[in-house]
This record gives structure tokens, C-alpha cells and sequence, in this order.
């Protein structure tokens, strides 16, 4: 009988949940377009990721000349200037925020807005301080958002997964940002480089990905590499 009641209540659980998520997905996502578009809408925007080849070449001159300056996680600028430019009027931050990240929030600041995941409210709470809080499920749609955008072609698969936190920034951009261009920094163009590493504001050198770890969480960078090509060749952005 109890076992009974656990299976039936889980169930209602299970509706409320998914009929929570119908209900007030679209309601999130057309609060965060818009804020989308107010931010950026006809300005020039640069992108700043951090793999590896961001420290190439010094284009923090650049970066800075943009109207608005997107810096995709934790990667910090402070001392890094002419490579990642001097400015952040926004940190895109798709990682799950946790305690260890606040002592980097203070020696920071989190200067400029901050756009993130609702998972992230209370820690930024915590801090004192507000973001523009993205729907959950946004991310696992940042392919489709995209294509639709695109007119040259399609990828042959959608991954069920969602891409990382900085294709998922250029989605938003792309799909309810309407900026007058996007030039990106710091991003991986190839399948190798995608797996190889990535800068982190917790360690001076860079942290090599898990592959286990990324594909329990993320599709294949493969996809990424793609979609990025597409954009590319739709003159939607320009990578740097």
C-alpha cells in the first residue's frame, strides 16, 4: 500500500513539473529575450571565451572597442589586458555558481551584468548581487535557435545534449539579441583544440577536459565546431 502511495504521488509530482515547465518556459523566455534585446540590440558585441588560443595575440585593444563586452564563465581579466581586453559590461555565465567561487566574486567583483541560469539565483543572492536569470531548459534548444537563423544550411543532428556555456552566450545573442555584429575571442575552431583544455580563474595554467565528464553533461564538442562554422559562414559572427 505505501509503496503504492510513494509510486502515485511521484507520478502527480511528475505532472506538476512538466506542466510547471510548459506554463512558465515561455513566459521566462520572453522576459529574457527581451532583456536580450534592450542590452544589445544594434550594438557591436565581442564575445570573449577562454580557450586556450585567446592568449595568441593581444587584441584587448580590440575587445575594447566594442559596444558591449561578453565574457563567457570565470576566466578573469585583471592583469591580462592587452590579451583579453579591459572592459566586462556582461559575464555570461553558464556554470553552476558554488561556494568556492565566492572569494573569486569579491577579488572580481562580477563587474557588469550578469546573465545566468536560474540554478545560479540564490548563490548571486548570496552575494549581493542580480543577474538576468536565463530558463533552464534554454541551453538544450541553443542548436535550434541558431538554425533557424541561419539560412545557408542545417547541421545533419541536433544533439540531445546541450553545447557549453559559450555557444549557448551566442544563441542568446543570435536568436533574441539582434546586435548589429558579433566578433568572438577565444573560441575553439576545431575538434582537437575543443577537447584539448581551458582556462579557468581557480588555476594560473589550464585544466584539460574530462571527456567522460563533458559528454555526461554537454553533446560533443563536435557539434559545437559546427555550429560555429555555420554562424561563421552566414556572416552571423566572426571568430577571431
Amino acid at each position: 500500500m505505501a509503496k503504492c502511495c510513494a509510486s502515485w504521488v511521484d507520478k502527480r509530482w511528475r505532472i506538476v513539473k512538466y506542466l510547471g515547465r510548459r506554463i512558465l518556459y515561455p513566459i521566462r523566455l520572453r522576459r529574457f529575450s527581451r532583456r536580450m534585446r534592450e542590452m544589445v540590440e544594434g550594438k557591436s558585441v565581442a564575445v570573449v571565451g577562454s580557450a586556450p588560443g585567446v592568449f595568441s595575440n593581444r587584441n584587448g585593444y580590440w575587445i575594447d572597442q566594442h559596444d558591449v563586452v561578453i565574457r563567457v564563465n570565470l576566466l578573469d581579466n585583471i592583469g591580462r589586458e592587452e590579451f583579453l581586453g579591459a572592459r566586462t559590461d556582461v559575464r555570461f555565465v553558464g556554470c553552476t555558481l558554488v561556494d568556492k567561487h565566492v572569494e573569486y566574486v569579491r577579488r572580481v567583483g562580477f563587474k557588469g551584468v550578469v546573465i545566468t541560469t536560474r540554478k545560479n539565483k540564490e548563490f548571486l543572492s548570496s552575494v549581493g548581487k542580480e543577474g538576468i536569470l536565463f530558463p533552464e531548459e534554454f541551453p538544450r534548444w541553443t542548436f535550434k535557435r541558431v538554425m533557424d537563423k541561419c539560412g545557408s544550411g542545417k547541421l545533419p543532428v541536433i544533439p540531445e545534449k546541450p553545447p557549453k556555456s559559450g555557444i549557448v552566450c551566442l544563441g542568446a545573442l543570435v536568436a533574441f539579441g539582434m546586435p548589429r555584429s558579433i566578433t568572438v575571442f577565444g573560441f575553439s575552431r576545431d575538434e582537437v583544440s575543443a577537447w584539448s583544455a581551458i582556462h579557468y580563474s581557480d588555476s594560473d595554467g589550464q585544466r584539460v577536459y574530462n571527456r567522460d565528464y563533458i559528454l555526461s553533461k554537454h553533446c560533443d564538442p563536435v557539434y559545437e565546431v559546427a555550429l560555429l562554422e555555420l554562424m561563421e559562414r552566414d556572416g552571423v559572427v566572426k571568430i577571431v
